[in-house]
């Protein structure tokens, strides 16, 4: 077996246009429905330009998830080595024939060659670099960053103009309106002055409503997460009385910037505002973890093994987890369960067959996500007295028992 150290060749253009993607819930599926039969190997790389501007520095760190790759499949079943050896063979094969880092910030590579199965997903942000070698792929980084994107769109608004942009988190910006309903002067038409400024104040009615229709349009077309107001407070208060409700309720935010912004200059201020509005939910469902783990012990679960008892039973509402959490555990191989136990032979659900897994809280993260539970990354050291991991639970739910520990 050749355990020689990965030095790619340089960088390669691909013919055609490589088209980033946010993995969404049918592609994460797709690779997780390999099963568990062989082994297989998940490795997550981060190429950010911006941070590892060298592309030496990167073919180092590559070098580096090989040699935990070898390292893994040796303490893995017999057989393995050579599994996984044909698996680094197809990632470097395709980290080999290049691609524009310009645009992409982290790359997830998924392969199990003996099958013939692979997979690439290319990302506009940055992933850990982290690699796994497992019987079933290791999707854990995919969720959260499907579970954490998103889009809005951005609407800067006075009585006469409007710009309005479509963004998401990973930077990508599309220019959808920019409105011109200039007014002509009092000077230029026949009306006397009480006339003419109910004449303006129609007009600017006007224009609010035909940019609400625009922005609900483009919401019932493509809806986004969140829709940002900027303009005076009484443009801003204007266009919001003119949408809908449905619509009114995505405002993460009201700020002032002219109508007249640049589009560089509008993607930065909702994004800076749409990043306030995720931390300030994320802060406000820990909040909720907290309160409730002391003052009730209802509706949440803390701690590693709670919280993957209340998976098991398909009560987790939102998993809440800190950023680089990890612990070994197993899954049983009949009725997937999660246990937080190494070594363990038997499932203590089902007495099926336990299969050990290196990090079983990449397992629980995906089958949240995949059981369509929210998921809610937090910093690392904000759950560290709870066991650094716990779940809000359905109200309908019966609380696991032990839930409410670290």
């Amino acid at each position: 077996m050749d355990h020689r150290p990965c030095y790619l060749g340089n960088r390669r253009a691909q013919d055609g246009t490589v088209t980033m993607t946010i993995p969404d819930h049918s592609v994460i599926r797709r690779i997780a429905s390999w099963g568990a039969d062989t082994v297989a190997t998940s490795l997550y790389l981060d190429v950010d330009g911006l941070r590892h501007p060298r592309w030496p520095d990167v073919v180092q760190r590559v070098d580096h998830l090989f040699r935990s790759a070898r390292q893994q499949a040796r303490l893995t079943t017999s057989g393995s080595e050579a599994e996984v050896e044909a698996d680094l063979v197809e990632i470097h094969a395709w980290l080999d024939r290049g691609f524009d880092r310009s645009a992409t910030r982290g790359v997830a590579l998924f392969s199990r060659a003996g099958e013939g199965l692979f997979e690439s997903i290319q990302l506009r942000m940055p992933v850990r670099d982290q690699v796994v070698v497992d019987p079933e792929p290791d999707v854990a980084q995919l969720c959260v960053v499907a579970a954490t994107s998103w889009s809005a769109i951005a609407v800067a608004v006075d009585k006469e103009r409007s710009h309005v942009v479509r963004l998401e988190r990973d930077g990508e910006a599309d220019e959808l309106d920019v409105l011109d309903d200039t007014m002509p002067r009092s000077v230029d038409v026949d009306i006397e002055l009480g006339g003419f400024e109910r004449h303006e104040a129609e007009l600017a009615r006007e224009h609010f409503r035909r940019v609400a229709h625009g922005v609900s349009a483009e919401m019932a077309r493509q809806p986004a997460r969140y829709l940002v107001l900027f303009g005076t407070e009484g443009s801003v208060a204007q266009l919001e009385a003119y949408l809908p409700p449905n619509v009114a309720e995505r405002v993460a935010a009201r700020k002032s910037l002219p109508s007249d912004a640049g589009t560089k200059e509008l993607v930065a201020a909702a994004q800076e505002s749409v990043e306030s509005a995720q931390q300030e939910r994320r802060s406000a469902v820990l909040a909720t973890l907290r309160e409730r783990a002391v003052t009730t012990g209802t509706s949440v679960v803390t701690g590693l093994d709670s919280t993957l008892s209340a998976l098991g039973s398909e009560q987790v509402a939102t998993l809440i987890v800190e950023r680089t959490f990890e612990a070994p555990g197993g899954r049983c191989e009949d009725c997937r369960v999660l246990v937080g136990v190494v070594g363990a032979r038997r499932c203590p659900r089902c007495g099926g067959r336990l299969h050990d897994t290196a990090n079983v809280v990449d397992g629980a993260i995906a089958d949240a996500f995949l059981r369509h539970s929210a998921l809610a990354p937090v910093d690392d050291g904000s759950l560290h007295d709870l066991g650094c991991i716990g779940a809000l639970v359905h109200r309908w739910a019966t609380t696991p028992r032990g839930a409410g520990g670290a």
